[in-house]
């Protein structure tokens, strides 16, 4: 079915009054499209949308029996679902942060759709830099785009002009209840720097276990008064390697990136402590299951 047709059939969809539809992902498992939502309709349309991240996040676990994972600014659920299932057998652990209101029910409806409740525990709960409430923008059509408001950042507009509000709480103090993570994938539009100043106490370990999937987006950084400098000196102690990006930047995948600061424009990388080893393992991982697959990363 082309693209075309593909938004057409959506559209059909939406007329009739159907809020979500289950379908298969190029991994061949099922997530959940809201209908409605441009950023939850994407890998219907695109079909390798997003597979960088997840094969990224995958590889760095499928070796563990039970991973803990953090999936912080987890949308509605499909980085979180796949995870869940491609790592059915190691049985994980995911804790999906979701702070906006309506996108986390939609999370929830996807965890309860796929019937993932042994592995996805959804948070209705921003992480921070301080506990207390968040202020948040936010639109049906582009809820992906969500963005903490601050005072005096330039606010990103395509987030909508709907606002609520969320409890906010520690990396650190979260952690406190639970155990540090063996993985973190985190797309917060901005609000990176926050928590990652939240979690000193778990970067400053030594520990090599936890890898980080990122999106490096050093616009969308400086519009909640962030740079990614800030964010680069909070995790100074990690090697970054590239995963994709949508600007065709001709970046080869998984070339480690020696100064991230020199990066302008929007990406994922993965960072990770470690040996060259260390990272050898990971990108071989990275490259059986892109194989075993046969998925591309757009």
């Amino acid at each position: 079915m082309s693209t075309t047709l593909k938004i057409s059939y959506l559209r059909l969809l939406q007329s009739l009054k159907k809020e979500s539809l289950v379908v298969n992902s190029v991994f061949g498992y099922p997530y959940r499209i809201r209908i409605g939502d441009s950023f939850s309709e994407n890998p219907f349309y695109n079909a390798h949308a997003n597979v960088g991240e997840v094969l990224a996040c995958a590889a760095w676990v499928h070796a563990k029996e039970k991973p803990v994972i953090f999936d912080i600014g987890a949308h509605c659920g499909f980085i979180s679902s796949q995870l869940a299932q491609i790592l059915r057998i190691n049985k994980p652990v995911i804790y999906s942060f979701e702070p906006v209101g309506p996108t986390f029910s939609d999370l929830v409806q996807t965890v309860d759709k796929l019937s993932l409740h042994e592995f996805i525990h959804p948070l209705p709960v921003a992480l921070s830099d301080t506990a207390g409430f968040v202020k948040m923008s936010y639109s049906r059509w582009t809820s992906m785009l969500s963005q903490v408001m601050t005072e005096n950042s330039v606010t990103n507009q395509p987030a909508g002009q709907e606002v609520y509000f969320a409890p906010s709480q520690t990396f650190d103090e979260f952690c406190k209840q639970t155990s540090f993570p063996d993985l973190i994938k985190i797309d917060v539009e901005g609000w990176e720097v926050h928590v990652f100043a939240g979690a000193k106490e778990f970067l400053s370990t030594r520990n090599e276990a936890t890898g980080i999937c990122l999106e490096w987006n050093p616009p969308v950084l400086e519009q909640t008064n962030s740079s990614v400098n800030e964010l680069y000196k909070l995790l100074n102690q990690y090697r970054f390697f590239y995963i994709n990006d949508y600007e065709g930047k001709g970046i080869p995948e998984l070339q480690e990136i020696i100064n991230p600061i020199e990066l302008t424009h929007c990406c994922n990388l993965f960072a990770l402590k470690g040996s060259d080893e260390v990272a050898e393992n990971w990108k071989n991982s990275f490259r059986q299951l892109k194989q075993g697959y046969q998925v591309t990363v757009a």
